[in-house]
């Protein structure tokens, strides 16, 4: 397999280099697989997060010895996913004045502003991503707006949604391409309630 690094001691420019990934290395334990460099010394945890290894490309058994790898990886680190997200989670954790203060202003004006998405914003985010999949719940959201003109996170209890999501889910599966959820907000969908 290749894999990526950042080389810190050369400026940080970036690297590829081949690897492997085996069970059958002096370093593997009760069957754990082992990255193993060209050198054939085997890639350490430290060494993968501090210098942002990735995976380049690899074989479909490499890459589910290597799914296995990052899991134990990410369990050793106390990670249940991905680590960059939960880096991501302890920093938003984090409190300081400046935070406080800001949340302080912001009940002051209300508190944090409602997400309301009208009808004009889904057929933006639609016109922009023409070549995207529609995950049937944002599809539900997009009909639901074109229904009723507008769109909040609260409108997902109610009934009429779960029905627009269940009917859509029945209909295309997991996802609908930009021309169906257009179709569908244009002629509104007949959901017996």
């Amino acid at each position: 397999m290749i894999l990526q690094y950042v080389d810190i001691f050369s400026g940080g420019e970036t690297k590829k280099i081949k690897a492997r990934i085996t069970t059958e290395h002096s370093a593997s334990s009760y069957g754990q697989p082992v990255v193993v460099l060209d050198d054939g010394e085997g890639l350490n945890a430290e060494s993968w997060v501090l210098l942002g290894y990735q995976v380049v490309s690899a074989t479909k058994a490499e890459a589910e010895l290597m799914e296995r790898w990052l899991k134990n990886l990410y369990a050793m680190l106390g990670i249940a996913g991905n680590p960059a997200a939960a880096l991501g989670r302890r920093g938003g954790l984090v409190k300081s004045e400046r935070k406080t203060a800001a949340v302080r202003e912001n009940a002051k004006k209300g508190g944090r502003p409602k997400t309301m998405r009208d009808r004009k914003h889904y057929e933006d985010l639609l016109s922009r991503n023409q070549d995207a999949t529609v995950g049937f719940a944002l599809a539900a959201d997009a009909i639901y707006a074109a229904r009723h003109g507008v769109f909040t996170p609260g409108d997902r209890v109610g009934s009429e949604w779960r029905e627009i999501a269940r009917d859509l889910k029945n209909r295309y599966g997991e996802s609908l391409t930009v021309d169906e959820v257009r179709k569908e907000m244009e002629e509104g969908m007949d959901v017996k309630l």
